[in-house]
């Protein structure tokens, strides 16, 4: 039995809603593997012994929490939008739960130059912010900017490129000078 998403040890209680599965040991068999869990998810363990004549009692839960890994897919809805002719603003919204894999500690904004594809800034910001303006670059015409979320294993995926830009100087037209 399992459950994602708990971050204090669960009651025994709450375990009967969760999905079961059975594995049938050897009557010499006094340890076992399991393979294909999940990461930072509560397993309760139970155990009973059987017979021809039927199953015995189940011991009460024994919990264990799988360790903590790397977010499996980055932020969603990575945006960015101009706020004058020097800086624009960067949004996103978190990971979604099921694929946090543990606690995310924060997220780095990525910024890179897509002539050569060399890193220009790299900014961390708290797990509460989903939010940061940054400003344009000298030493690069065209921007692109990635957003991740780590935890204390690493970072995660970054997302996908965003072409960043700010509002053209000298132009009455409102015209946007592309940084991506």
């Amino acid at each position: 039995m399992s459950a994602t998403n708990h971050h204090q040890k669960p009651s025994d209680k709450e375990t009967e809603k969760w999905s079961r599965f059975v594995m049938v040991l050897d009557e010499n068999v006094f340890s076992t593997v399991l393979h294909d869990v999940k990461p930072f998810t509560w397993y309760c363990f139970k155990i009973l012994a059987f017979t021809r004549k039927g199953d015995g009692d189940e011991s009460r839960c024994v919990f264990f929490l799988t360790e903590e890994s790397v977010p499996s897919l980055p932020p969603i809805n990575v945006t960015t939008t101009p706020l004058n002719f020097t800086s624009f603003s960067v949004t996103w919204q978190p990971v979604t739960p099921e694929h946090v894999h543990g606690i995310v500690l924060g997220y780095k904004v990525l910024l890179e130059n897509m002539a050569d594809g060399s890193l220009v800034l790299n900014k961390t910001v708290n797990v509460n912010q989903t939010q940061v303006v940054l400003n344009g670059s000298k030493e690069a015409s065209r921007l692109c900017v990635r957003v991740l979320a780590f935890s204390r294993k690493g970072s995660g995926l970054p997302s996908n490129c965003i072409e960043a830009w700010t509002w053209s100087e000298g132009n009455n037209n409102n015209t946007c000078a592309l940084f991506a």
